[in-house]
């Protein structure tokens, strides 16, 4: 008889009473009904429930390695077989954290007359796990630019013609204590000026002398 478990592996932040594997007892691909029975020596930090074993710490326990030894009696049967397994008692995984800023999209040149709520790029934020950016969003100078959503950067206010020449903005992202931020370069421009009104030909009357 053989008597395998369907995983070896826990959680350290796991609660007391979470199934760490599925016992089973085999004999010939045939499954034994079997009452499981843990050690005394393997106690403390995890106990029999029914056929899993199950987490028993109810403080702190420390990753790592630990041996648990089962034995396995048979209900219908006459025999009986013990395993010993080592559980990975893993530790706790790092919150995700942003890990940089991506510029998508950048509107430039910009017209000196643009007004509030233009859009001057797309942004994205990348993540250590890979998960989507769930933190905070900043941009500077705040007096200039804002966020909009979670992916866009936009004109806080209307620009005038003292915002001319090379502008740089940043936008900061925050999650779980880690900050990111990136900066774009926009080139504020004057508007295009605008064309001559088309000129209004005058039509000459002309003058004959009485008699001709």
């Amino acid at each position: 008889m053989t008597i395998t478990i369907s995983n070896l592996k826990v959680p350290v932040s796991a609660p007391a009473g979470t199934i760490v594997g599925v016992l089973a007892a085999v004999d010939a691909d045939t499954a034994i009904p079997c009452n499981f029975i843990l050690s005394k020596n393997s106690s403390g930090f995890f106990s029999i429930s029914a056929n899993s074993l199950v987490t028993a710490w109810s403080a702190s326990i420390a990753p790592g390695y630990y041996s648990v030894r089962v034995r396995a009696v048979g209900i219908s049967e006459r025999f009986s077989g013990t395993a010993t397994f080592t559980i990975n008692v893993t530790d706790a995984p790092s919150p995700p954290t942003p890990t940089g800023i991506t510029f998508l999209t950048t509107t430039t040149p910009l017209p000196d007359n643009s007004p509030a709520q233009t859009i001057v790029a797309t942004f994205s934020v990348s993540m250590s796990d890979g998960s989507a950016f769930a933190g905070t969003l900043a941009a500077s100078p705040a007096n200039t630019v804002a966020i909009s959503g979670t992916t866009g950067l936009v004109l806080a206010r209307k620009l005038t013609s003292t915002d001319d020449g090379p502008q740089q903005w940043t936008v900061s992202a925050t999650q779980n204590g880690v900050t990111v931020s990136s900066s774009v370069t926009v080139q504020v421009i004057p508007p295009p000026a605008s064309p001559p009104a088309p000129r209004r030909h005058r039509r000459r009357v002309g003058w004959w002398p009485s008699g001709l």
